[in-house]
């Protein structure tokens, strides 16, 4: 069995695309997703990772599309990696 794997695509800092696996990754329909967030969801220690990551990417056009490894909070408050 393969595990779901949560795709979100930003256009600066505005999301334009959820998969379907974020309902059973997160918890959380995409309507439900502020679109201009993002960090919803980003566990609060692993910010500055993600923050660092999108500043690179936004100041490097060129740049190839990232994969980042954080904790999110899911609607439930468990905590998933």
């Amino acid at each position: 069995a393969s595990l779901p794997v949560s795709l979100a695509i930003f256009e600066d800092t505005r999301l334009v695309f959820v998969n379907s696996s974020i309902v059973e990754v997160t918890g959380y329909f995409p309507e439900e997703i502020p679109s201009d967030d993002p960090f919803f969801g980003i566990f609060p220690e692993d910010f500055q990772i993600i923050e660092v990551g999108i500043k690179r990417q936004l100041s490097q056009k060129d740049m190839p599309p990232c994969r980042y490894i954080y904790r999110m909070i899911r609607k439930d408050g468990s905590i998933i990696w």
